[in-house]
């Protein structure tokens, strides 16, 4: 695991007096991650079984396979640092019911491509230190250059005899971004390049943390690259690299959905 950079350990700093987080200890074992404080990545939305992120107050962005246009009606919570902190009324964490699900119309699993959607709720998030939007930039181009980026989710965080363990914390790890043979015979074979890929040795996504964003940090600002898409079961994800849906090239259809209230930057 990679140390994040100065700008999120500011961050870890000014959360509420959270506990730095310990680098490197195998029992922090998403996959090969670390515990998130609480307040740290406040764009992130848990679904139940799959992650999101908050894009505006009123839309959370999800992967089109963690949804269903018959049930339309998800609980979403954000601002949490455990996994049942809204049944606590942990101070941050607020809690909503979506009410209109968009599908893309084009999602393709057996491709995994078009893998994208979009949870309404109503009433909007309240937002706060502890609930935040996540930005994704029109142009990508810079940010995929970049040889890491932070992947945040509530997935299982080990794979023991072939068991995922879960977590019952957010856990974020930085991974490589498109840096391996095996990602780039992967981004390959989408043409549109609506796809990118990203993973480490014992980094990397599991069963849980589909949906999840994954997020690329500059010193002084973040944008969310990817929609965890789809993975193979393992925790070597630099030999099975994640599938991730890259939101840049969605921008019309994200502003579409939200009738223009979601615009990529």
């Amino acid at each position: 695991m990679r140390s994040p950079p100065a700008f999120l350990l500011l961050l870890f700093g000014a959360a509420l007096a959270a506990p730095s987080p310990h680098y490197g200890g195998s029992s922090e074992l998403v996959a090969g991650g670390q515990i998130a404080p609480a307040g740290i990545f406040p764009y992130f939305a848990f679904l139940g079984f799959c992650g999101g992120s908050l894009i505006t107050p009123r839309h959370v962005l999800t992967a089109a396979h963690c949804t269903s246009e018959e049930v339309p009606r998800r609980s979403i919570h954000m601002g949490q640092s455990k996994r049942t902190d809204y049944l606590h009324n942990v101070y941050g964490v607020q809690s909503r019911v979506s009410v209109a699900v968009h599908r893309h119309k084009d999602y393709d699993w057996r491709k995994s491509l078009n893998d994208i959607a979009i949870l309404e709720v109503d009433p909007p998030f309240n937002l706060t230190a502890y609930v935040g939007l996540s930005y994704i930039k029109a142009d990508d181009t810079e940010l995929l250059k970049s040889p890491h980026a932070h992947l945040v989710g509530r997935g299982a965080m080990d794979i023991i005899n072939g068991t995922q363990i879960g977590s019952d914390e957010l856990r974020f790890a930085v991974i490589d971004l498109n840096d391996n043979p095996k990602c780039k015979n992967q981004v390959d074979k989408d043409p549109e390049r609506k796809t990118i890929c990203a993973g480490s040795k014992d980094a990397g996504s599991l069963g849980g943390d589909s949906g999840s964003p994954l997020t690329v940090y500059t010193p002084s600002e973040r944008f969310q690259v990817g929609i965890d898409s789809a993975a193979i079961p393992s925790r070597d994800r630099h030999k099975y690299p994640t599938t991730f849906t890259r939101v840049s090239q969605f921008c019309d259809w994200m502003s579409e959905k939200t009738n223009g209230e979601f615009k990529c930057l």
